[in-house]
């Protein structure tokens, strides 16, 4: 933290949810879930981010030493990920129309809409 600039980029803030901690002997391992807000970007708006993250402890001597520290995005931008790796592989997913679509639309004349998954 020293060495960070004045206003340079920084979190903020972060609250914690769905936290876990396991300890084992000479190891403890903790995972957790933060919404962050930056901060030192306010003219731009500071960003939100939400992500898990894990932290794995060992013992070295009479200290705890971090050997491994994760974060992963969580919520809705990892689920948008997802999806959107899925459909640049090509991958998961039929390519050709729905047959009960086509099926329903087959004697609509164009333009005429379609509510989908309306109830």
């Amino acid at each position: 933290m020293a060495k960070r600039k004045p206003g340079a980029p920084h979190i903020a803030s972060r609250g914690w949810s769905n936290e876990h901690v396991f300890v084992h002997g000479d190891r403890a391992l903790f995972i957790g879930e933060a919404a962050e807000h930056m901060g030192g970007n306010d003219s731009h708006g500071g960003q939100e981010f939400h992500g898990w993250y894990t932290l794995d402890w060992h013992r070295e001597g009479d200290r705890w030493k971090l050997a491994l520290w994760t974060w992963q995005r969580a919520g809705v931008a990892a689920a948008r990920d997802m999806w959107n790796d899925m459909y640049r592989a090509s991958t998961g997913f039929e390519k050709t129309p729905n047959k009960l679509l086509v099926e329903t639309v087959r004697d609509l004349k164009p333009g005429a809409a379609l509510d989908v998954a309306m109830g």
